[in-house]
């Protein structure tokens, strides 16, 4: 559905020009090609592609991005798919998995009322599209809830792995320690907690992000490179409350520009995310600390142009957050409908934003 969505919103909506990523521009795609898979290919999807051709160092700015996935599309590449086909593999079958463990992860805590309809808010989240696109979106949003999951259950050896594979993936991914730390210390007060020699599997996290200072101390020369690198993209450090507020007021000022809308679009997921953020106190405590943290980041390194900017993305995978909204309507079968269709409708706006390259990053 979503490629048909792209597909037509391609043929539809007048595109600004692909601006290539360390000199690559994207695959040579017949018009067919271009139409249903091409057009997946734009803004940090570009740098993805050049990284799993060319590795780190052929491009400064490529540090910033973390080494699992393009690993992952290079060694697709080996049986023979092209980086696009490989990366689009890799993020499909990665949001297939997402959604089969947060069902699980959801029947397991709330009922399965309230999985289906985290499945469909999840699925259907304006900004999830980029679970589709070849961006990490999907692959972090797999390991987050297989990690969360696994640690509900009690299986600190997975949660430790996935974790660590997760702090690979994106630099926000080591957040996920806390998280488990604290489910940890909470299984443990409800009785149900393994021996306190199990909290050693948790240095897996870490230890991921470790893996990813040594590759770049090897291909780049420096073992930060992820966080220098961030000086290339302009972001800054800057109190989260003000960089909310600002946000709020350029969406404001520029909601009667012509392309304005993408502030609005940028501030309405951060209101999504401060509304159901309330609904966090009632759950257990490793949701509410991973999607505090997962959002506390973005909004305290803002862009100084778009203070929001990437923010929808962002929020897509802090899957508490559709926890919430699904406990909040599972009981409402009309409020249902009206998410639902209020979603798919801005779902299909967006994507049409990002096919023609409008700054939806």
């Amino acid at each position: 559905m979503a490629s048909a969505v792209a597909a037509v919103a391609w043929t539809c909506v007048p595109a600004n020009p692909v601006v290539p990523a360390g000199g690559y521009a994207g695959a040579r795609l017949s018009p067919v090609g271009e139409l249903f898979l091409g057009v997946w290919e734009r803004s940090d999807a570009l740098w993805y592609a050049h990284l799993a051709l060319e590795g780190y160092g052929a491009a400064p700015p490529s540090a910033a991005f973390m080494p699992l996935y393009p690993g992952l599309i290079r060694v697709l590449s080996w049986f023979g798919l092209p980086p696009l086909g490989a990366a689009l593999l890799v993020s499909n079958a990665a949001f297939l998995l997402a959604l089969v463990a947060l069902f699980r992860l959801a029947r397991r805590d709330f009922g399965p009322a309230v999985a289906r309809q985290a499945v469909w808010y999840q699925a259907l989240f304006p900004a999830s599209f980029f679970l589709l696109a070849p961006y990490t979106e999907s692959l972090f949003l797999a390991l987050a809830v297989g990690a969360v999951l696994t640690a509900r259950q009690g299986r600190w050896e997975w949660a430790g792995l996935l974790g660590g594979l997760l702090a690979a993936t994106r630099t926000v991914g080591i957040l996920i320690l806390p998280a488990l730390l604290i489910e940890f210390v909470a299984a443990r007060r409800r009785g149900c907690g393994a021996p306190w020699l199990q909290i050693l599997w948790l240095g897996l996290v870490p230890a991921g992000l470790l893996g990813v200072m040594g590759l770049q101390a090897h291909s780049a020369g420096d073992p930060l490179a992820f966080l220098h690198a961030q000086d290339g993209w302009q972001r800054q450090f800057a109190w989260p409350w003000s960089t909310l507020w600002g946000g709020l007021r350029q969406a404001w000022e520029f909601a009667s520009v012509e392309s304005g809308g993408i502030y609005l679009f940028e501030a309405a997921a951060a209101l999504y995310a401060l509304v159901l953020g309330v609904g966090l106190l009632r759950m257990p405590a490793c949701y509410g600390i991973l999607a505090f943290l997962s959002l506390l980041l973005p909004l305290a390194s803002p862009y100084p142009g778009n203070l929001l900017m990437s923010l929808p993305r962002f929020v897509a995978v802090i899957f508490p957050l559709h926890l919430v909204l699904a406990r909040w309507t599972s009981a409402r079968p009309g409020l249902e409908a009206v998410v639902r269709t209020l979603m798919a409708g801005l779902y299909g706006l967006a994507t049409a934003l990002y096919v023609a390259s409008r700054n939806m990053f």
